[in-house]
């Protein structure tokens, strides 16, 4: 819900603070509103203008933070999850780092699992959020992976990291950040799960009785309309016009695991050019 101004927002925070203390009330639950964090989202000429350094909410006063942290996620007040992207890239690089260390006591399997493990594992949770953002943002990203690829073979800095990309069969970080959005919309549609996200997808319809060629695709979504950069990046816009872009065979299988098989292969045939073992353009940062 929109808000304009202080006492709406705590209006608001107040009704809602008192079902949840309810609710938890209810599970035999203790609500700690001491802890509780607050944060406004919002364009910064807005932010600036309304101006809020605190809340009252059932009595607590609540510092407005400039970011805040959820489920492992920074998100912050403008929503361009600079404070995540550098988190991720200082804790994966940390990780690295220690692997780095003992990577000459170890066999190359060995190394592979630890980076998994620890590093892909960290730039992989979450990233379905990273979708639209610019490419400084997500070139830390990349290079973070591509540091890791480089000491699972002993790759040189100076020498292309691609052809090891391909040999690995990693895809790159903008690629990762699609196959994460398509597999979520397959559970969505498929299996009906998370039902948060099942409820933003819809079929596609036309009210036409006119024969189009988009009434013959199957598994085809609705793709909404939007008017901003950040309607853009919305789960509710992108995930449709992504799912839509792959193939029917792929958006036709009949199994999650196959679906998943299916996807990472055509992305790796999108984005890679095997022949010439370069990355095309519009999947680098």
């Amino acid at each position: 819900m929109a808000v304009n101004n202080v006492h709406s927002i705590e209006t608001v925070l107040n009704d809602l603070m008192y079902d949840i203390r309810n609710w938890m009330k209810l599970k035999q639950l203790k609500l700690n509103e001491n802890k509780t964090e607050c944060l406004i989202v919002g364009k910064e000429i807005d932010l600036v203008r309304l101006n809020i350094p605190r809340l009252h909410i059932n009595g607590v006063s609540m510092t407005v933070g400039d970011n805040i942290k959820n489920l492992v996620v920074i998100i912050d007040r403008n929503v361009n999850l600079v404070s995540q992207v550098h988190h991720v890239v200082r804790v994966a690089s940390y990780h690295l780092r220690n692997i780095t260390f003992v990577r000459k006591y170890l066999d190359k399997e060995t190394v592979k699992m630890l980076v998994h493990n620890y590093v892909i594992s960290r730039l992989d949770y979450c990233n379905s959020l990273y979708y639209g953002l610019p490419n400084h943002l997500l070139r830390k990203l990349q290079l973070v992976m591509n540091r890791a690829a480089r000491m699972i073979v002993g790759l040189k800095s100076r020498e292309r990291i691609t052809p090891v990309l391909i040999s690995l069969h990693w895809l790159p970080i903008k690629t990762r950040i699609i196959y994460k959005i398509c597999t979520l919309v397959y559970q969505a549609i498929k299996f009906g799960k998370p039902v948060y996200l099942k409820e933003l997808l819809s079929d596609f319809s036309t009210a036409s009785d006119l024969t189009l060629r988009h009434n013959v695709q199957l598994d085809r979504l609705n793709e909404p309309r939007f008017n901003t950069e950040m309607g853009r990046k919305a789960f509710v816009n992108s995930a449709p016009r992504l799912y839509n872009k792959l193939p029917e065979r792929v958006r036709t299988s009949e199994k999650y695991i196959t679906f998943k098989k299916e996807l990472k292969a055509y992305l790796f045939t999108e984005c890679y050019d095997t022949d010439s073992m370069s990355m095309r353009t519009d999947f680098g940062c």
